[in-house]
């Protein structure tokens, strides 16, 4: 029976080499070439930009943080003093 660190091997193995690809800056000059491949085929369209949805982050106050100014929802109501009476 296989060992739960096995499961993990593969992708320790392949993280590895990524990092020992990009501090060699190999990932760098494979990028390039396949830029510049594809710039000759006319394949590029260089008007044309994505922007990768890992590097977008919001700030870690930006979720559930009460909203100030005159887009807010409508104000919470305080709670009641215990000594009035409720009419």
């Amino acid at each position: 029976m296989a060992g739960p660190s096995q499961g993990l091997r593969p992708a320790l193995e392949v993280a590895n080499r990524f990092y020992r690809w990009w501090r060699a800056r190999i990932l760098e000059r494979v990028f390039a070439a396949l830029l510049a491949d594809g710039d000759v085929r006319g394949a590029l369209d260089w008007l044309l930009h994505y922007l990768d949805g890992t590097v977008v982050r919001a700030h870690q106050h930006a979720a559930g943080a009460p909203k100030k100014g005159p887009l807010s929802r409508t104000p919470k109501r305080g709670r009641r003093s215990a000594g009035r009476a409720v009419a």
